[in-house]
């Protein structure tokens, strides 16, 4: 194994000191904070690429929205955030 000194902001250094309390060692509490960051990244890119697929077939399908004026797309728009944070608030709150 390699060992690095790094620097941390202090809430992360606080955290990892709470963690270093309850028995479990600084150099766990990180390599499962970067292991769980590594798999929170594969994720992101595979669900970029999913969501780029869907779309470009969706529109190759015709599967899209056209809008009569700019207040119109924002109202939808609008619309559309609103489902998306109530979605990313419930997958927050069951984590």
């Amino acid at each position: 194994m390699t060992t690095l000194n790094v620097e941390l902001p202090p809430p992360q250094a606080r955290f990892v000191e709470e963690q270093v309390a309850t028995g479990r060692s600084a150099s766990d509490v990180v390599t499962e904070a970067l292991r769980r960051y590594q798999e929170d990244m594969a994720s992101g890119e595979e669900d970029t690429a999913f969501h780029i697929a869907h779309g470009e077939a969706d529109y190759a399908a015709g599967r899209y929205n056209t809008y009569a004026s700019k207040e119109e797309r924002q109202a939808s728009m609008d619309r559309l955030m609103a489902k998306a944070r109530e979605r990313w608030k419930a997958r927050a709150a069951s984590n």
